[in-house]
């Protein structure tokens, strides 16, 4: 499972040229799919993404060497999409949307045009925006976020990061405090997503509807990349469901019963039992993931960048 929104270039930085791609990426996949077809074991490929579907699209579409997720995850986990699926999956949408988590569009693109009309135009019409369901309504589907682009003005410029600050000021000062900011990665829109939508729940959500534990986890990503130090989260949790029970109510834990990590109470089964968390070296040399449940999960730093890198690590865990 693997985050792929440390990009460099787009809408936030007009002047740095576009990237180009990792030419270890080929040689990433060819072992990958090598791996599976002698080995015949199963492996679903997961991208984290923190922009919107169509800015993923165009990645995927910019480096076609790359290969097609099995599942997409963008928005920082607001939305899921499965391969072959134009639409969200419409259970975890439903619950990002439910207006029992916090999140009701309506009155908040109507603050946000009384407020900020001036500076963002909605991507979306508001005409449109449906009329919020409960959060066990299994009804129509849902708007889980919105999007904002900026207003060019010749004469003004506008303070992208004040007014940024002044939207969240003003979503706490209407009672939107489950809402939050991001700026997508390409485009620079600004775009208004649940708060709840957090990648650590989407993975414990993706794992428990294809019945995985975290032993069956290999997650990789740029040891600044803040979709990481998210996701790894799953890692720390004893009871993957405990998390997603406030925001799916209707998934049993029975469901997970027979997949809960150390069950079995023994040494060797937890060792067993460990994920396994990639971290490659950023571009910038920060380093923001700060983990802390290492005995369930065993951490490789790799030493170089890149699909490079995650050759070298998952060849040195024997996972390749």
């Amino acid at each position: 499972m693997v985050p792929f929104g440390d990009t460099p270039g787009g809408a936030n930085n007009p002047d740095e040229e576009r990237p180009s791609p990792d030419p270890s990426l080929a040689d990433f996949f060819e072992r990958l799919r090598v791996h599976v077809s002698v080995t015949k074991q199963q492996i679903v490929l997961v991208y984290f993404f923190e922009g919107t579907l169509k800015e993923a699209r165009e990645l995927l579409e910019r480096f076609p060497i790359m290969a097609e997720p099995d599942v997409l995850c963008t928005l920082c986990g607001t939305e899921i999409y499965q391969r072959g699926y134009v639409a969200p999956d419409p259970y975890w949408e439903q619950r990002m949307a439910a207006v029992g988590l916090g999140f009701d569009p309506k009155p908040i693109a109507w603050m946000m045009r009384e407020s900020f009309e001036k500076w963002l135009t909605p991507e979306f019409d508001e005409k449109l925006l449906s009329k919020r369901k409960l959060l066990t309504d299994p009804s129509a589907r849902e708007v889980a976020y919105l999007e904002y682009s900026w207003r060019s003005d010749p004469d003004e410029a506008i303070d992208h990061a004040h007014l940024i600050e002044s939207v969240q000021g003003k979503m706490k000062e209407m009672g939107f405090e489950a809402t939050r900011c991001i700026v997508s990665p390409l485009a620079g829109n600004l775009v208004l997503i649940p708060d709840e939508a957090r990648m650590s729940k989407c993975l414990q959500f993706i794992m428990l509807m294809m019945r995985l534990t975290t032993a069956d986890l290999v997650l990789v990503g740029s040891e600044s990349s803040a979709l990481l130090q998210d996701a790894v989260q799953v890692f720390e949790s004893s009871d993957p469901v405990a998390s997603l029970e406030a925001l799916a109510p209707d998934v049993r834990k029975s469901q997970w019963t027979d997949l809960k990590p150390g069950a079995t109470g023994s040494a060797n089964a937890e060792r067993a039992n460990r994920g396994t968390l990639v971290l490659l070296p950023s571009a910038s040399g920060d380093v923001a993931v700060n983990f802390n449940a290492p005995d369930r999960c065993q951490v490789v730093k790799a030493s170089q960048k890149g699909a490079a890198g995650i050759i070298e690590a998952l060849l040195a865990l024997g996972k390749l």
